[in-house]
């Protein structure tokens, strides 16, 4: 069974707090501007912001299940602006049904408050408006925080493999120098042994020393 992959804290935090300060401005600008009673209105636009936590909680989880963050921009661009106005018009929906069963009317008392004399069709396209707002503002942040923290681990993942291909090249260096400068000191060992057998001692006693050292520090890469 595959395991489902938590919700980092920071993404919550950011969550429930843009959230809540959407849904205690709407809730409070509802009474203080429309004289609405407080429960309707935290009825009104607690659902909207309840309804609108689901679908961003939706959203992430189709944007890591389909591999939008490995998609080209365009292609990204394309899929978060429908998934914005999906988004935007399912809010719109539900708080046109709150209302409606709240009110007795699918406009929100704040919109009639903020926007006297305008026809209900134009309120309803305002309604439409700020939620549609909201939605964009949230889509955006979370794409771009995403891509920015992708984009540093990917910087982070290429320093790791810069430093260990370097690691890996010294490691062929030095396995090709060590043979080839056993090879030459043997070579010149075996051309002292003849004429002058005191210096081929010598060398022998400086190599058995030298390949002590190498041994001994086999895993340092600067001697």
């Amino acid at each position: 069974m595959r395991d489902v992959p938590k919700i980092p804290l920071l993404y919550w935090a950011l969550q429930l707090g843009g959230w809540f300060l959407f849904f205690r401005t709407q809730a409070t600008g509802e009474v203080g501007f429309a004289g609405a009673p407080f429960d309707h209105a935290a009825t009104l636009w607690g659902g909207v912001c309840l309804a609108g936590i689901a679908r961003r909680l939706a959203l992430r989880w189709g944007a890591r299940r389909w591999g939008w963050l490995e998609l080209p921009p365009r292609a990204l661009i394309l899929r978060a602006v429908a998934a914005t106005l999906l988004m935007a018009l399912a809010g719109f929906a539900l708080s046109m049904a709150l209302a409606q069963h709240i009110y007795g009317t699918p406009v929100a008392p704040i919109v009639k408050a903020l926007y006297r004399g305008v026809s209900p069709g134009n309120l309803l396209f305002n309604q439409f408006v700020i939620i549609a707002v909201v939605n964009i503002i949230w889509v955006a942040l979370y794409f771009s925080i995403v891509m920015q923290r992708q984009r540093h681990q990917a910087r982070l993942r290429q320093v790791q493999l810069s430093k260990a291909l370097q690691a890996a090249e010294l490691l062929l260096f030095k396995a090709q120098l060590n043979p080839h400068f056993l090879f030459n000191a043997l070579n010149s060992v075996r051309a002292l042994i003849a004429d002058e057998p005191v210096r081929a001692r010598d060398a022998v006693t400086q190599l058995a020393a030298m390949l002590r050292y190498t041994l001994a520090a086999g895993n340092e890469h600067f001697v």
